[in-house]
């Protein structure tokens, strides 16, 4: 059974929802949507930009997608409530 992921969704209907829904988003925010699921849908893309790191004993070399650092992608997003999490730890008191 093939993995279903919410990048997956939208790259197989962002077009068309951009024909076809797009006008149900409000002028104001529409820009702003575009960009955001854009970035998402591109998040770790070796084509948008990436850094290739190299062992110097074999040689071997490996390229990381750079990622869109977005809250709505499920990646990134992933990694933003991690670190606020950690922090909001660290800010309660310890009353025992």
């Amino acid at each position: 059974m093939t993995k279903v992921t919410l990048k997956k969704i939208l790259q197989d209907n962002w077009q068309n929802f951009l024909k076809k829904k797009i006008k149900r988003i409000p002028k104001v925010i529409r820009a702003d949507v575009i960009e955001t699921v854009e970035k998402a849908m591109d998040c770790g893309r070796l084509e948008k930009g990436y850094t290739e790191y190299m062992c110097l004993e074999c040689m071997e070399s490996k390229r990381v997608g750079f990622t869109c650092k977005s809250k709505f992608c499920t990646r990134c997003g992933r990694i933003y409530v991690s670190k606020w999490v950690e922090k909001q730890e660290a800010n309660i008191l310890d009353i025992t």
